[in-house]
């Protein structure tokens, strides 16, 4: 009598290899998406509102870093990029998300003197009276940069210190 072989180790291969089959998938889909995201930070640094509407519709991540820790509402805030950093809101963008350094993008337009940016960005739900890594806000660097428009802007909002 032959002995009865078993079929486990079959099984187990069939198993092992749905898994990394799985596994692949999700990993192509979301490298894809991870592209997307980069695409999305240089189109947004770069004021390039068509790109970037064109990109979120195709699923880029909205709230992805780039190597030094900046989103692209960040990056779109700094460059005074309204259009982008409206864009990006209406997306879901993250107004609070802060970068490497602690700075909001509310704090960073803020300091640049971008108040087209500002006005967006206190539209978009912004937290006005967040504070950074050293205690700065929107409204302290708005001051130390003389930019008395942002200032403006952001008291009208409701912020007194």
């Amino acid at each position: 009598m032959k002995p009865r072989r078993s079929r486990a180790g079959k099984w187990i291969a069939l198993g092992m290899l749905a898994i990394w089959g799985g596994a692949m998938v999700v990993f192509l889909l979301m490298e894809r998406r991870f592209a997307a995201g980069r695409k999305l930070i240089t189109a947004a640094e770069l004021g390039n509102t068509a790109e970037v509407e064109q990109l979120l519709k195709a699923g880029a991540l909205t709230n992805m870093r780039n190597r030094s820790g900046y989103t692209a509402l960040w990056l779109a805030a700094s460059n005074g990029n309204t259009a982008v950093v409206e864009t990006l809101l209406r997306h879901g963008a993250n107004p609070g998300q802060r970068a490497a350094d602690g700075t909001t993008p509310l704090m960073e337009a803020s300091r640049m003197g971008r108040a087209g940016a500002v006005e967006a960005l206190v539209r978009g739900g912004a937290k006005i009276d967040a504070e950074g890594n050293n205690g700065e806000t929107a409204l302290s660097l708005a001051a130390q940069q003389k930019h008395a428009d942002v200032e403006a802007i952001v008291r009208r909002a409701g912020v007194t210190r």
